[in-house]
């Protein structure tokens, strides 16, 4: 039986899922509630126009909801909840790696009566015909 390249696949959703990101939107969600109406007020008054009484009534809604809106954002659960983030997305990947890693290592010893190399390739990497990787296009 000739050797198969298997192919196994971390996705977004579960990445997301794993790291806890579906979580914390809902707590983005919740703490953004208090200040909803200041950044409905700042969306409506956008400054995309090039007239001059568009971005006047940008920069008047900006002036109004500044202190509120920063108030919120400078506190430093945010910081917190990013650094939480970042790690548990490591840690996604660490665990996906860990368990393919012994999944290969067990179908190797049932094939072959021996480990093989595991070669992981990420993103978007192609193996080229001359037997180097190439970035992809």
């Amino acid at each position: 039986m000739a050797d198969q390249l298997r192919r196994w696949k971390l996705t977004k959703g579960e990445v997301k899922h794993a790291s806890g990101l579906n979580n914390a939107r809902r707590d983005i969600e919740r703490w953004l509630a208090p200040i909803k109406p200041h950044l409905q007020h700042l969306a409506a008054a956008s400054s995309a126009g090039t007239s001059l009484e568009a971005n006047l009534k940008h920069i008047t809604v900006t002036l109004a909801t500044w202190d509120a809106v920063w108030e919120v954002y400078l506190d430093p659960k945010w910081a917190r909840q990013r650094l939480r983030l970042y790690g548990a997305q490591d840690r996604a990947l660490e665990q996906f790696l860990k368990q393919l890693e012994k999944d290969m290592a067990q179908l190797s010893l049932k094939r072959h009566n021996h480990a093989k190399q595991l070669v992981v390739f990420f993103g978007a990497a192609t193996i080229g015909t001359a037997g180097g990787l190439e970035p992809a296009a």
